[in-house]
């Protein structure tokens, strides 16, 4: 187990606390059994923010572990809820796949990415987020379904300001390099009444205090072609 891929996360981990009920049989090839979890906080060091108030279980059998009913904080005020597989845990190449939904507060979750970005992110509601992802790392593909209410006030100076009084979905499909914190925007779509942009490009380094962003943007109005450096 010393040389199984658990070993190489655990040392992954920068921080693991809780509070958990375990039954599990260990043997030298496996680990099998479940654990009920609550009150737990984990930080990786590939993720550049904390999962706090973790509770749900954890089945694991020889070859995948499941974690059902799985529930937390981002940070500490974004509250999610997801079901993850783990697949293949004991080889170097295990990957997973996770359903996860959220209600994301962005000048919260954007302070818990990276603390440089705190009051610079205005904003005055939530944004309900679903995001199926997979992943063997330190890559990361997700596909992300969310929804801007019309009364959302959201502004990033500089960057980006969503009008009152529209609705916005947005649908993407994002690479994350959870080594170098960069962000890839394969295909990322805002569609709003009588609008449409699709958005590809990149953000780099996002835990720095001045992130590199090289996007492009393609409309519906005629040579609607635009980039932001």
């Amino acid at each position: 187990m010393k040389t199984s891929s658990i070993s190489v996360q655990a040392d992954a981990l920068k921080k693991l606390s809780g509070i958990a009920s375990l039954d599990i049989l260990v043997n030298p090839t496996a680990i099998t059994g479940n654990v009920d979890f609550m009150e737990g906080i984990v930080r990786y060091e590939t993720i550049p923010f904390d999962l706090t108030m973790l509770e749900g279980m954890i089945l694991i059998d020889e070859k995948n572990i499941n974690l059902v009913g799985f529930m937390g904080d981002v940070g500490e005020k974004n509250k999610f809820t997801c079901n993850l597989v783990v697949y293949n845990y004991l080889d170097p190449d295990f990957y997973f796949f996770c359903f996860f939904f959220s209600d994301l507060d962005p000048s919260e979750l954007a302070v818990s990415v990276n603390p440089e970005l705190k009051n610079l992110i205005i904003s005055n509601g939530i944004i309900p987020t679903q995001i199926n992802f997979d992943a063997a790392l330190p890559l990361i593909n997700l596909n992300v379904v969310s929804i801007l209410d019309e009364m959302l006030q959201l502004e990033f100076p500089g960057y980006l300001k969503k009008p009152i009084g529209k609705n916005y979905t947005i649908i993407g499909d994002v690479d994350f390099d959870s080594s170098n914190l960069n962000l890839i925007l394969n295909k990322l779509n805002i569609k709003a009444d009588k609008l449409s942009v699709t958005t590809m490009g990149s953000i780099k380094n996002l835990n720095s205090k001045e992130p590199e962003v090289m996007l492009f943007f393609n409309s519906d109005v005629p040579c609607g072609l635009f980039m932001i450096i």
